[in-house]
């Protein structure tokens, strides 16, 4: 859901079933960063994953969508703690951590054609600033080239 929705890692332990609209591909985010509401449109890759997970763990509507073995809400530390473990049995070398995929997710966008107010208003961000500062990646500016008008 991180690296498919570019929620904030506290937003995705607040995810409640009753958030997600399959039919719609939208997650509500409840109370997110500076106590806003609003939606983010996730895949139907992200989609077909979460079904699967219903299939293995049934929730009720009221139930957080992600939650620890006892039954309780997922909170930021562990998420971070289970990020770090599946790293380690990946025999990853580089830092992973919760918002390398939202950063990872908006960069992804910008690579693939993204407008940039798509961008903002899939992150939330409240300023366009804020979302230009995924302009100045290498990987963008590498890319640069391919947009750029072709006169004869």
């Amino acid at each position: 859901m991180l690296a498919y929705s570019g929620v904030r890692p506290k937003e995705l332990c607040q995810i409640k079933v009753s958030d997600l609209n399959i039919s719609e591909k939208t997650l509500f985010v409840n109370q997110g960063k500076g106590m806003k509401d609003g939606f983010v449109e996730i895949s139907g890759r992200c989609i077909k994953t979460v079904l699967e997970y219903f299939l293995v763990y049934p929730f009720k509507n009221e139930d957080f969508l992600f939650q620890t073995l006892t039954g309780k809400q997922y909170n930021q530390m562990a998420l971070r703690k289970l990020i770090k473990v599946l790293t380690k049995r990946t025999k990853m070398t580089k830092r992973i951590y919760p918002y390398l995929f939202r950063h990872s997710f908006a960069i992804n966008m910008i690579n693939r054609g993204a407008h940039i107010l798509y961008v903002k208003q899939q992150l939330r961000h409240c300023l366009l600033e804020t979302t230009a500062l995924y302009l100045n990646t290498p990987i963008v500016w590498e890319n640069r080239e391919k947009f750029l008008p072709q006169y004869s």
